[in-house]
């Protein structure tokens, strides 16, 4: 499934001697010398000394992906038969930035330990699911098999603290939305009757 970048807020908290500051700007109106989101999750990501922190905001979002065509079945028999198919298939994480989801890093972690903190739920890591349907296919009949991930999305706000400036900040804070798997979360299918061409 794929859902397009919203108009988000990316914002820095500079520290000042004096006083600390926010600056927030809308990301079509950030200046050349700007990061994008995906450069500061990215700089969070690799440097060992930074904090990356998911705050989450409202429930979660539950749905299907994109169906698509999995398999085409068929009952050349004169006798109603019981068709039992198991698909499997990867399912991800992404985000509006389009940043790459390594678990096990500093921004992954940040995201699993907000979900598990925030609602119970684990955040399911880049892995191979596998979901089994049971479908009656009568005599002399063919059916097509659609699939779709059960996906789970999440809102909220980045909180990235480095312990040396990035792009003249030490804080900065970013919005997002965030797309993968939750606990229990497989796959769904819906058939389809169509014409035989072996029977």
């Amino acid at each position: 499934m794929t859902f397009a970048p919203r108009t988000k807020t990316l914002g820095a908290l500079a520290l000042a001697v004096t006083a600390a500051f926010s600056v927030l700007a809308a990301p079509s109106a950030l200046a050349a010398d700007e990061p994008t989101g995906k450069q500061l999750l990215e700089a969070c990501n690799t440097d060992s000394s930074a904090t990356c922190k998911f705050h989450p905001s409202g429930p979660l979002d539950y749905s299907v992906g994109q169906m698509a065509k999995v398999s085409h079945q068929e009952n050349c028999t004169s006798s109603p038969s019981t068709l039992v198919y198991e698909h499997s298939g990867t399912v991800g994480t992404k985000n509006i930035y389009g940043f790459n989801f390594s678990f096990g890093t500093n921004v992954s972690n940040g995201l699993t330990a907000a979900i598990a903190t925030s609602y119970q739920k684990e955040w399911y890591k880049e892995s191979k699911v596998t979901s089994q349907l049971r479908q009656d296919v009568g005599p002399k009949t063919a059916v097509d098999i659609y699939a779709g991930p059960q996906i789970t999305r999440v809102n909220g706000r980045w909180e990235l603290l480095f312990k040396e400036p990035k792009w003249g900040h030490y804080y900065w804070y970013l919005d997002d939305t965030i797309e993968g798997r939750t606990s229990g979360q497989q796959w769904s299918f819906y058939t389809q009757n169509v014409r035989t061409t072996k029977c």
